[in-house]
């Protein structure tokens, strides 16, 4: 379902939202971090692009790279099953195998 813009802006919950408003911005982010949107899996060393709302590891992984809003990781490792949230528009490895959450379709 896509979201008028004009009434939900960036799914952000602010002061400014009235109750119903809130109540439907929390749902929709509820329902983003379920994985409304599906998944991908990547096992290789190319460069992926997002947007991502998490990646978990499925084994010990090494993140040569991670970018996103407020985001920016260089060799980072990873253990099997560990989960890493936030806006992520980018994700590189150098080894290792990660579930990257898609926030959109």
């Amino acid at each position: 379902m896509a979201i008028p813009s004009r009434l939900y802006g960036d799914n952000l919950v602010t002061t400014a939202d009235n109750e119903s408003v809130m109540q439907r911005k929390m749902a929709l982010n509820q329902e983003q971090s379920m994985g409304k949107y599906g998944f991908d899996y990547y096992n290789d060393t190319s460069a992926h692009a997002g947007p991502f709302c998490a990646i978990q590891a499925c084994e010990a992984t090494i993140v040569a790279s991670m970018s996103g809003q407020d985001i920016s990781i260089t060799n980072m490792t990873l253990a099997a099953g560990q989960l890493l949230m936030g806006q992520i528009d980018s994700v590189t490895l150098t080894s290792g195998s990660i579930v990257a959450y898609n926030s959109s379709n």
